[in-house]
């Protein structure tokens, strides 16, 4: 039996793949093999076959993860670059050019928040993960578009007072 991985061998791997991604990468089943223009039809060799390469080779890393690992890391790690960080023992959103502009920023998840912050990005996405952070600085975004994501997890709850996770 092999010894499981910790989370920081599991992320440099999903790191590694995710350097090595481009829109046409030279890793790409199928890339430079075709023999005319009329073979690179946008799902073989374009960007949708390599968005398809890199999830599977998410789920492979994750899955080699073993099974000591839970559900909300598997989730925060799937995402690591772009919304999630690992330091220093711990989760943490990236909120760089998010709430501030110009503005190198995050908010530390601690072991305890980690299933409230896994929850409201399985429902909403980066706007559930933006209303998180929202209800932790008790401010909205100065960034419209990131304001505008986190004003419609908030209008969802007024609208749907029995859904709200503040409501037991």
């Amino acid at each position: 039996m092999s010894t499981p991985k910790t989370i920081d061998q599991i992320l440099l791997e999903l790191r590694s793949i995710s350097d090595n991604m481009g829109v046409y990468p030279a890793s790409m089943r199928g890339f430079g093999e075709e023999t005319d223009y009329e073979q690179r039809d946008g799902y073989k060799n374009g960007w949708n076959a390599c968005y398809s390469d890199f999830f599977e080779r998410v789920d492979k890393i994750l899955d080699s993860a073993g099974k000591e690992w839970d559900s909300n890391s598997r989730l925060f790690a799937a995402d690591e670059e772009y919304s999630f960080r690992w330091a220093n023992g711990q989760w943490h959103v990236i909120l760089n050019d998010t709430w501030y502009y110009a503005c190198a920023d995050g908010e530390e998840i601690s072991k305890e928040q980690e299933e409230e912050v896994a929850g409201y990005y399985r429902q909403f996405g980066c706007a559930g993960v933006l209303y998180w952070v929202h209800l932790q600085r008790k401010s909205l975004p100065e960034i419209p578009r990131y304001r505008t994501m986190v004003q419609g997890v908030i209008n969802f709850f007024a609208l749907n007072p029995k859904k709200s996770p503040t409501n037991d």
